[in-house]
């Protein structure tokens, strides 16, 4: 009985692990056909990121690495920052050059574009077209929060000392990560059959759409931590007195007119000391359709004329309030 028992389990998970075996398979092999922004998304953490040593940071892009995600080359140069492909390392050696820091998440990153259409390319061009001695550090890193942004914020200003920071903040920042179990963390990494079907169970188990779920993330104790961290990077503007710095507020990009988060920016703002810049991309934003502005209909990031738009709002402000000069 007990042998028999023992056959059976044995033709049971022999089975079960040809299944999963033929599953990755086919799962790796179809990729091409079923791809789409979510997976585009994960390949891009798998090939590009790491956990971080510092729990504020949280994780990181390994350097110099790149890829091509969702139809975008994205390249990583030896500190971390994304860059044009034309960049070389000597062009940090200049110890003259002013520096603006971006600090941000995909949005920064310019998820979905080549970098040369990105908000943060385009002022490095304009001010290098005036003639000025510029370069504009994107720290842009995808699935960044509040904490994540405070954590790398944190460690440039020590190391960079830029002339002017831009903190990009997005409705999501309010998200803090439960960062996986290292085997979760393994099989998610390395098997495609894994992440597609832990996707589609995510996907399926969303009760709340997205209204919904921001206004109960900014009435519930998700905003007290946000706030802590907040907190925590108006002290290291505090510190930095002598580098001003931007809060930068990209809408999310659903609907922009009438918006509705609208009582959520009045709140973020309200918190902000006067000594800290807030400018708010959404008047410039919201005479346009919102699809116009996104990559396309599964992916709201946005696309070559979103980050044009952003563009012309911040060099406006930068110029308006004289924030970086000759």
């Amino acid at each position: 009985m007990k042998l028999h028992l023992i056959n059976k389990l044995l033709i049971f998970f022999s089975s079960l692990i040809v299944t999963l075996i033929i599953g990755e398979i086919c799962a790796r092999v179809t990729y091409p056909f079923y791809k789409n922004y979510q997976s585009e998304f994960w390949r891009y953490g798998r090939d590009l990121k790491i956990r971080s040593a510092d729990e504020d940071i949280g994780h990181e892009h390994i350097p110099s690495k790149s890829g091509v995600y969702y139809g975008a080359n994205i390249l990583i140069n030896h500190e971390g920052f994304r860059v044009n492909a034309a960049y070389s390392a000597s062009e940090r050696e200049n110890g003259n050059k002013k520096k603006i820091l971006v600090i941000g998440d995909s949005l920064a990153l310019g998820w979905g574009i080549n970098f040369k259409k990105t908000y943060c390319y385009k002022l490095e061009h304009f001010f290098k077209q005036k003639g000025l001695n510029l370069q504009v550090l994107d720290a842009g890193v995808g699935n960044y929060g509040i904490r994540n942004k405070y954590g790398l914020l944190k460690k440039l200003l020590s190391e960079i000392k830029p002339d002017l920071v831009i903190f990009e903040f997005h409705i999501n920042d309010i998200e803090i990560i439960n960062y996986p179990s290292w085997f979760h963390l393994f099989l998610m990494n390395n098997s495609y059959l894994y992440s597609q079907l832990r996707r589609q169970f995510l996907n399926f188990s969303k009760g709340q759409n997205y209204l919904e779920y921001f206004n109960m993330k900014y009435r519930s104790e998700s905003f007290v931590e946000f706030k802590n961290y907040l907190d925590k990077i108006l002290e290291l503007h505090a510190k930095y007195k002598k580098i001003p710095i931007v809060f930068f507020n990209i809408p999310e990009l659903h609907q922009l007119d009438p918006y509705p988060f609208d009582s959520i920016n009045k709140k973020i703002k309200n918190l902000l000391p006067s000594d800290v810049y807030y400018l708010d991309a959404l008047p410039s934003l919201k005479t346009y359709s919102p699809n116009l502005l996104w990559l396309d209909s599964e992916d709201i990031h946005p696309n070559e004329k979103g980050h044009d738009l952003l563009f012309s709002v911040l060099v406006d402000f930068i110029n308006k309030n004289n924030l970086i000069r000759n």
